[in-house]
C-alpha cells in the first residue's frame, strides 16, 4: 500500500471506525497518556497518512510503558489502517482484558474487535459478537405508589392517589445483546452495523406487592455511518409488563435519529412513537400512542467529563381526552471522573404537563410539573469483575389538582457484571 493510498485510508476510514473506540481514547487521555509528545506524533503521523511513523513512535513508547491501554489501542488503530488485523487484534483483545474498562467503554471496543474479524474473514458471513450483562439492585422508596412509572421503562402513571406508602425493594435484570458490522461501501465511505438483544426485568418490593414490576423485552437496531460526521440510527422494541404478577400491557416502540458529530461534541434529532395496549378493564381509558420529538447534545471535556443536555416534546393521544396530554420536558447531566476507576455524576430534569380534558371530580383541566433531581456514583471493579453504581433520586410533582401531588426519594445500589464478548 502506497502512502497515497493509507492517506485515502487513514483519512476516510479512519475517522468513521475509530469513533467506535472514541470514548476509551478519551476515557484515557489525562490518566494515562506519556508525559512527552511521542504519542501525539504517532497520531499526528497517522492522520496525515503516515501510518508506518505512527507504529514505529507508538512502539517506542510502547517499550517503555508497556501496561499503557491507550497506546495499545491507538497501536491497534494504526495497525488496522494497515491491514495488519491479527495485531490489531491482539492489542485490542489486551485492552479488553483489563478490568478497568466500564461497560459501555467495552462494547465499543467489542464493535472494533467485531470489525476486525469481519476484515479477516472478508470473504465470508461475519459472526454475531455477543455480550451479556446482569445487574442486581437494591434500594428504598418513599413513595412506591408510583414506583412503577419510573423504571427503565415509562409504561405510565398508574396511580393517581397522593397517599404515599414507602418500602424497601430487590430487583434482578438481565441482558443479552449481539451485533454485526457490515461494509455498507467498497469505497470505504460509509459503515454500518446491526444488533438485536432481549432483557429481562424484575423488581420486588417487599411492603406493596401491587407494585411488583416485571417486563421482558426485544429489540433490534441499525446504526449508518454515511460520511465523516453524519450518521443516523433506528430501532425496533417491543416489551411485555407483568404488575403484581398479572398481565398488564405490551409495549410497541419505534425510533429513529440523524446526528452530527464534530471534535467532542454530537448534537441529534430523534423522533419516535410507542403504542401501549393494557389488559386491565381500568386501564383501558390509558390505552393509545406518544409520539416524541427530542434534541440531544452531548460534549466531551478533555478531563474525560461530559455534558448531555435535552429537549423534549412529546403528544399522548390516549383513548380518554382527560388522559391524554402534551408533555414539554428538559433534562440535563455533568459526569465528572473522580479518578480511573470513579465517576460521579449529577443531572436534573423539568417536566411540563398539560392535559386536554378534565380529571374526574374536578372543574379545572389538569397541569402538572415535574422536578427530578439525582446523583450517581459510579466505581469500577469494585471487586474482581464487578463495577456498582450508587444512585439517589428526588421527585417532586405539583398539580392544579390536589390528589395528583407527591414527592418521591429513592435510594439505590446496583452491582454489573459483564461478560463477553463470544
Amino acid at each position: 500500500m502506497n502512502k497515497y493510498q493509507i492517506k485515502t485510508v487513514s483519512n476516510k476510514l479512519a475517522k468513521h471506525f475509530l469513533g467506535f473506540i472514541l470514548l476509551f481514547v478519551q476515557a484515557h487521555s489525562v490518566y494515562s497518556q506519556p508525559q512527552n509528545t511521542l504519542l501525539e506524533q504517532a497520531i499526528e503521523a497517522r492522520n496525515t497518512g503516515e501510518v508506518e511513523l505512527s507504529i514505529a513512535l507508538l512502539n517506542q513508547e510502547l517499550m517503555t510503558n508497556p501496561l499503557n491501554l491507550r497506546l495499545k489501542i491507538e497501536l491497534a488503530s494504526s495497525y488496522f489502517l494497515l491491514q495488519e488485523y491479527d495485531k490489531a487484534e491482539t492489542l485490542a483483545l489486551e485492552v479488553l482484558d483489563s478490568d478497568a474498562i466500564p461497560p459501555t467503554v467495552r462494547s465499543n471496543i467489542t464493535m472494533f474487535v467485531a470489525k476486525i474479524k469481519q476484515k479477516q474473514n472478508s470473504q465470508s458471513a461475519v459472526k454475531f459478537t455477543q455480550y451479556h450483562t446482569v445487574n442486581v439492585f437494591s434500594g428504598h422508596d418513599s413513595n412506591a405508589n408510583v414506583a412503577p412509572a419510573d423504571s427503565t421503562i415509562d409504561i405510565g402513571t398508574l396511580t393517581e392517589s397522593s397517599a404515599q406508602k414507602s418500602s424497601p425493594f430487590l430487583g434482578l435484570s438481565y441482558d443479552f445483546t449481539q451485533f454485526k458490522p457490515i461494509q455498507a461501501s467498497t469505497k470505504h465511505t460509509s459503515q454500518m452495523y446491526h444488533y438485536n438483544g432481549v432483557t429481562f426485568y424484575n423488581k420486588d418490593y417487599f411492603d406493596l406487592n401491587q407494585s411488583d414490576l416485571m417486563y421482558l423485552g426485544a429489540r433490534a437496531g441499525i446504526k449508518y455511518d454515511f460520511s465523516n460526521q453524519w450518521f443516523s440510527k433506528a430501532k425496533v422494541a417491543f416489551t411485555y409488563i407483568d404488575l403484581n404478577n398479572q398481565k398488564f400491557a405490551h409495549d410497541y416502540l419505534l425510533s429513529s435519529q440523524l446526528g452530527y458529530t464534530k471534535s467532542q461534541s454530537e448534537i441529534a434529532l430523534q423522533l419516535s412513537g410507542n403504542y401501549k395496549n393494557y389488559f386491565r378493564n381500568v386501564d383501558q381509558p390509558k390505552k393509545g400512542h406518544t409520539l416524541k420529538q427530542s434534541l440531544l447534545y452531548r460534549y466531551e471535556f478533555k478531563n474525560n467529563a461530559d455534558f448531555h443536555f435535552s429537549v423534549s416534546n412529546q403528544d399522548a393521544n390516549l383513548k380518554q381526552d382527560r388522559y391524554s396530554y402534551d408533555s414539554l420536558d428538559y433534562s440535563t447531566s455533568f459526569s465528572l471522573p473522580v479518578n480511573e476507576e470513579v465517576k460521579l455524576t449529577l443531572g436534573g430534569s423539568y417536566t411540563k404537563n398539560k392535559h386536554r380534558d378534565i380529571q374526574q371530580h374536578y372543574s379545572h383541566k389538569r397541569h402538572d410539573t415535574l422536578k427530578k433531581y439525582h446523583l450517581k456514583l459510579n466505581v469500577l471493579n469494585i471487586f474482581q469483575g464487578f463495577d456498582s453504581q450508587f444512585s439517589y433520586q428526588y421527585a417532586e410533582r405539583d398539580s392544579n389538582n390536589q390528589i395528583n401531588v407527591y414527592n418521591r426519594n429513592l435510594l439505590m445500589a446496583t452491582l454489573t457484571y459483564q461478560f463477553g464478548p463470544y
